[in-house]
């Protein structure tokens, strides 16, 4: 600590990125640490949290299909840039190896078509203790909101939070 080390291996880091031809590093971490090295925050850190009893779907929640554990299929990410390409702080998917890192138990990864071909939308939630956080959702908002209503009926959860929700996103 405060011998320069960090500022040293980040600066190294840095020009050998630049050096290899990347334009751009995302990273997370410390809030208001990297700012020294010329990062900013590129997305909302906004999350917003509702009584799941005030959920007022005005149709149907859609028929879903469960893409967790599995690699994320060509047509789900087409889905997910789709929606979210106009956003600021999105970034093309995948954005990891391929594979889909929300897996487990208390992970619900859903998608769900148009007309029986084509990703129309999804939802990548994780229940918590009462609560439903919705990691990403992409799709028509009145469909997300009517599947998360559902998924905190069948999973008795009493609070949904949408987590890192762009304030510009249809769904927000």
């Amino acid at each position: 600590r405060k011998r320069g080390l960090m500022r040293d291996t980040f600066g190294a880091t840095v020009d050998a990125m630049q050096e290899a031809g990347y334009d751009i590093s995302v990273l997370f971490g410390i809030p208001d640490f990297y700012c020294q090295f010329g990062y900013v925050r590129g997305w909302s850190d906004d999350s917003v949290t509702v009584k799941a009893k005030d959920l007022k779907p005005t149709r149907s929640a859609p028929a879903t299909e469960d893409f967790s554990g599995t690699a994320l299929a060509e047509d789900v990410l087409a889905c997910m840039n789709r929606w979210q390409e106009t956003l600021d702080g999105t970034a093309v998917r995948p954005t990891h190896g391929g594979r889909n890192k929300h897996q487990g138990d208390h992970i619900l990864a859903r998608c769900w078509r148009d007309d029986g071909t084509a990703v129309a939308g999804t939802l990548i939630t994780k229940l918590e203790e009462g609560r439903l956080r919705i990691e990403d959702a992409c799709g028509d908002p009145e469909d997300v909101i009517a599947l998360v209503e559902r998924l905190c009926t069948e999973h008795d959860q009493a609070e949904v939070t949408f987590s890192l929700l762009p304030y510009r996103s249809a769904l927000s």
